[in-house]
């Protein structure tokens, strides 16, 4: 989810690459990660969203590394969308 980066400029990354800045700068993987999902989508009152449990909107994405969070797969809506 994202309200302040344009569609075009998205390609360049957006939340990957605020998740990389924050754990390059000391934030904890697992915070900033928490940060970027849980903490954004309660903000926002998506409360289907941001967290892993039954009844939730299954959105995930694959990760081959978590350093460089180079995203591998990607499922919308529990269908698989990049593999």
């Amino acid at each position: 989810m994202t309200d302040d980066v344009m569609p075009d400029q998205l390609i360049k990354g957006h939340l990957n690459e605020l998740l990389k800045k924050a754990v390059r700068l000391g934030m904890r993987m697992e915070d900033a990660i928490y940060c970027a999902t849980y903490t954004s989508c309660q903000r926002m009152q998506r409360y289907d969203r941001g967290w892993i449990a039954p009844g939730k909107q299954a959105d995930l994405i694959f990760l081959s590394d978590l350093v460089n969070f180079d995203i591998t797969r990607v499922m919308k809506s529990g269908n698989w969308v990049f593999t």
